[in-house]
This record gives structure tokens, C-alpha cells and sequence, in this order.
């Protein structure tokens, strides 16, 4: 929260673990950011181990989640779609991340899992045009559309490796998938959406 003085000075007040919360984004303190996403209203959301979001019509910055002296679940990459859940990378520190969703107006994320109840392990996330969302998830990429509830491989075997391109992207095998946004496999590998089959696509190079 902010406070200005008689001499319009602003000041942070307490009552917030990040300074500048409630006021504008450019007086904030930011942490180290890994993660960009915007929502369908422009707001820009960071993931720099808490999610701080950007107002787009008041460039005021609030934290919705990883508001306190302990960030149990850091950030380190985030997509929002059209409803506003927010689903994010969340590390553990040991060299292993799961996917999480936290639901507007909601404090604590819950862990997005799969058919058997298991934590999704996923090193990035994303939102494509079509408003589906995409988990880039060892050395596979996985898809959920609007309005479902489980995710469906697209890309990799599940085996990571380097084969197949030109193949079907589901009896290919990936490297490891970090790059922002799944835009950017390593080798410079890309799923090309084909007329007539874009649930499954085929794996080209393009660079």
C-alpha cells in the first residue's frame, strides 16, 4: 500500500510483503522475472516467484498469489486464459516443477493432475489463439481445449530424443521443452498446424 506525504512524495507503507503492491507498477519492486503472460483485458501478469499483475487501464500492481514472508510455490512460468485462471510452472527448488491453476478470486492454487490423480510435471505453459491451453511436460506437449478437463499429448512420444521430423508430432521424440510460451524447442524444431489434421500435427524445423 502507498502513502503520499505533504510534499506528494509517495511512500510504501507495511501491511504488504511486496513493496508497491496497491500502487504504481514503475514505483514497485519486482523480483528476477521468468515468466510473462497477458490476459484478455491486457493486464500483465510476471512470474517472478510470486504472480504480480499489471493493471492495463491503471498500471497498478497487485500480487495475486505468493503475498507473504514464505512463497511456498514459486512461479517461474504462467499463461491466463479467456475466463482469468491464471496455470503456472510452479518449482519445488529440487529440480522439479508441476503445473498449478489458481482461479480468479481464489488465494491458494490447487495442482492441475492427470487420469491418475497424479501432479502434471511441466517446465512451461501457454494459451494458443484458440484459447486452449499448452503444457510443455518431459520432453511431450500436452493440450487442453476450452471447456475440458484433461489434458491430451500432441507432440513427443514421451521419450526424449531427436526423430521423426515430418512425422506425425505424437510418434516424434522432443528434447527437453523450455523455451517461453512452447514457442521454442530445442533445434529449432515447431509443430505446423496442417489443414485437415491439426490435432495432429506435423514436427518441421524452422530455423
Amino acid at each position: 500500500m502507498f502513502s503520499v506525504d505533504a510534499l506528494g512524495i509517495l511512500h510504501a507503507e507495511e501491511g504488504t510483503y511486496f513493496p508497491g503492491d496497491g500502487g504504481p507498477a514503475v514505483y514497485a519492486k519486482i523480483f528476477p522475472t521468468t515468466g510473462m503472460a497477458v490476459d484478455a483485458s491486457g493486464n500483465l501478469y510476471l512470474a517472478a516467484g510470486a504472480i504480480r499483475r499489471i493493471d492495463a487501464l491503471t498500471g497498478l500492481i497487485s500480487t495475486p498469489y505468493g503475498d507473504g514472508p514464505v512463497n511456498r510455490l514459486p512461479a517461474v512460468r504462467l499463461a491466463v486464459d479467456k475466463a482469468g485462471a491464471i496455470y503456472f510452472v510452479g518449482s519445488d527448488g529440487a529440480f522439479s516443477s508441476s503445473l498449478y491453476r489458481l482461479d480468479p478470486g481464489v488465494a491458494l492454487p490447487s495442482a492441475v493432475l492427470d487420469t491418475s490423480g497424479q501432479p502434471i510435471p511441466a517446465s512451461d505453459v501457454g494459451i494458443d489463439r484458440d484459447g486452449a491451453l499448452l503444457v510443455a511436460s518431459q520432453c511431450t506437449v500436452l493440450r487442453m481445449n476450452p471447456g475440458e478437463k484433461s489434458l491430451q499429448r500432441i507432440a513427443g512420444t514421451g521419450a526424449c530424443g531427436w526423430t521423426g521430423l515430418g512425422d506425425n508430432a505424437t510418434a516424434t521424440s522432443l528434447g527437453a521443452i523450455l523455451g517461453n510460451n512452447l514457442l521454442a524447442i530445442p533445434n529449432c524444431a515447431r509443430l505446423k498446424k496442417a489443414k485437415g489434421r491439426p490435432e495432429k500435427p506435423p514436427l518441421e524445423l524452422f530455423c
